[in-house]
């Protein structure tokens, strides 16, 4: 008497998911580059993202349900790339292509705030550096 033994006894759960995601990836013309395991200084400017978001942003919130975690890293990204200031681009954020032109003294009624995620994250500017928004409209810096 035999007996049978499923095929792929000798390769885990997790073995198997990992050939199915590559599987998926390779067939839709992406190329998978191989990391060291455990080795997060080879990805850097990744880390440095990831530490950021948690660090400023996931650490202070008790996300609840998927569309609360999209919306969260939705808003942050948004400050982030258009808001925060980036030391290795002259603490300009990445949206912006040059420096705004330089002023002695700034009114405080040129000054504009805006806030992302309840007020987590706030953001000062001066009315004739933000070419978005009017006189007028004192709302957020930035809507989509």
């Amino acid at each position: 008497m035999t007996i049978c033994s499923p095929p792929n006894l000798g390769i885990s759960l997790a073995e198997r998911r990992q050939n199915i995601f590559t599987g998926r990836i390779e067939s839709s013309g992406a190329k998978i580059k191989r990391n060291t395991p455990v080795s997060p200084n080879l990805r850097a400017h990744v880390e440095r993202f990831i530490q950021s978001l948690k660090q400023e942003c996931l650490d202070k919130f008790v996300i609840v349900a998927e569309r609360h975690l999209n919306h969260v890293n939705w808003e942050w990204r948004l400050h982030y790339n258009r808001e925060r200031p980036h030391e290795a681009r002259w603490h300009l954020p990445p949206a912006m292509e040059k420096q705004p032109e330089g002023n002695e003294t700034v009114r405080l009624n040129d000054v504009i705030y805006s806030s992302r995620l309840g007020g987590l994250l706030k953001h000062y500017e001066r009315r004739a550096a933000c070419p978005t928004r009017s006189a007028k409209s004192p709302g957020p810096a930035y809507s989509e």
